[in-house]
């Protein structure tokens, strides 16, 4: 069984797998867009893999649901899993922005690390504006690389009823982590024209769709269900 060092080893080499072939984009269109790939890299990089983990805990809830070929479960598993982190990561620029966050891991947040880079080439107009749009582009790039990840590991599965399933479960979780930010929003901005009762119901229902759902609840409901169906249809 893949242990949690090997499971973390694992996700690291396939995001990094997956953000190598795309430096030929990078250098395509020059240097002007290489301080998006660092900060996207920075993002991407340490971290407790959590979603990762939890992910390979759902896979091996159900044994059987490994099938024959273990390998390749666990591979399919390694790719949804890494595609979880760098939405994970892509969700952390925009919070920083959201939240008007200076840091971030103990270093400048995204937006802040593009104002400065405005203000030491000595560009014209807003510095911290020309940040904080740069930062909403790369937490974009992010996303959309997520899906890209997402679409090439489901694509291994061998039935693609499995694989739509998959989709499925990815979109809902990035409609219900999105709604639950939004709700994180308009409770800081409508708390005090509420009933206490409400502000907290609001508060509870935001927290859990925001945090708990992509972290715990749908990485391991998605590799679970998967397990189970791998179990449905051999039997």
């Amino acid at each position: 069984m893949t242990t949690p060092i090997d499971l973390v080893d694992r996700v690291d080499d396939r995001i990094s797998e997956f953000v190598t072939d795309r430096n030929p984009i990078f250098l395509a269109i020059g240097d002007e867009v290489r301080l998006v790939e660092r900060i996207s890299k920075d993002f991407l990089t340490g971290g407790k893999r959590l979603r990762a983990r939890f992910c390979f805990a759902g896979l091996h809830a159900i044994p059987a649901g490994l099938g024959a070929d273990r390998v390749a479960a666990e591979d399919t598993v390694s790719g949804v899993a890494a595609a979880l982190e760098i939405y994970h990561a892509a969700t952390l620029i925009h919070d920083d922005l959201i939240d008007n966050s200076d840091t971030r891991r103990g270093g400048p947040a995204a937006h802040i690390r593009f104002a400065t880079d405005h203000r030491h080439c000595g560009f014209s107009g807003d510095a911290d504006a020309h940040g904080r749009s740069s930062a909403l582009l790369a937490g974009d790039l992010l996303f959309s690389w997520s899906d890209a990840l997402l679409d090439e590991s489901i694509d291994l599965l061998p039935s693609r009823a499995d694989a739509r399933r998959a989709r499925r479960e990815f979109k809902q979780m990035r409609t219900e982590v999105t709604l639950g930010q939004y709700l994180d929003i308009l409770e800081g901005s409508a708390w005090s024209t509420r009933a206490p009762s409400r502000n907290t119901s609001t508060a509870r229902i935001g927290s859990s769709s925001t945090r708990a759902r992509n972290t715990r609840l749908k990485p391991l409901s998605r590799s679970a269900r998967r397990s189970a169906e791998r179990v449905t249809s051999s039997s």
